[in-house]
This record gives C-alpha cells, structure tokens and sequence, in this order.
C-alpha cells in the first residue's frame, strides 16, 4: 500500500474511534420502529342487544364495545369497506348475537360472541380479513 492508501486508512480507523463513524441516531432504533405487518385496531363500536328467552320468560341484555385486529397495512382499506358496509356488518352481527343461548354468552373467554363477530363482519367484508375480535367493555344482564 502507498503512503497516500495508508494515511487514508489510518485517517478513517482514527474517525471511527473517535466516534466520528457512529450510526447517526435517527437509525438506531430503526428496528423498534412500527412495521406495516404490526398489529391495528378498528373500533367496531358499543352494541346494545337484547335477546328474549321464551322458555325463561325473561330477557338477556349485551352492551358491549367491540373491535377487531389485522395488519396495519390493511386498516386504511378496511376502514373504507366499513364505510360502505357498516350497517351491514353491525346487523350481520347483531342476527349471529341473538341466535345464542344462555351458555354460549357465559363462556369464559366469549369464544361464540368472539366468532360471531368475526362472521359477520367477515360476511359483509371479504377482503381484508381480520386477525382477532376484542372488547373494550361487555356486560350481560338477565331480567
């Protein structure tokens, strides 16, 4: 190597000890930035639903908030199917709801609540599809 080659390589090992060759810190974090694939939520809104049981000659009430999960990536294109569809979907949902039964609205983790929601918004919006349903508040009443 000449002494031209050599006091280049010497110039830059002497700036990268010095701290001149530092990641600049706009870049540091780059991989705890949020990723297009990470989760989103779209809020599906409250829910008031009532469902006669005749046997029982008694009523049951739902008032829940729901929401569903999919990729970020998906929610701008969702958000317009929910738009256009949104009556659509919030009756899909309400129809599934009232066909259960006492024991299906008593699950623990709401597995049939859960599932119909996904049905039904799943009837009305095809594409894109939703990853899980969650509640911000549910609460059942008997009277």
């Amino acid at each position: 190597m000449n002494r031209s080659g050599s006091m280049i390589a010497a110039l830059c090992w002497l700036l990268v000890a010095l701290g001149c060759g530092e990641v600049p810190m706009q870049f540091r974090d780059v991989e705890n930035l949020p990723k297009p694939t990470d989760p989103a939520e779209f809020d599906l809104g409250t829910f008031d639903i009532t469902i006669p049981q005749d046997k029982t000659n008694s009523t049951i009430m739902l008032d829940f908030h729901a929401y569903v999960i999919m990729p970020k990536y998906q929610l701008e294109q969702f958000e317009a199917e929910f738009a256009l569809k949104q009556r659509r979907v919030r009756n899909g949902i309400i129809l599934k709801i009232r066909e259960f039964t006492r024991t299906q609205l008593n699950e623990p983790e709401l597995e049939s609540v859960r599932g119909a929601i996904a049905t039904g918004v799943g009837d009305a919006i095809a594409e894109p599809k939703i990853d899980a349903v969650g509640f911000h508040h549910f609460r059942f009443l008997e009277e």
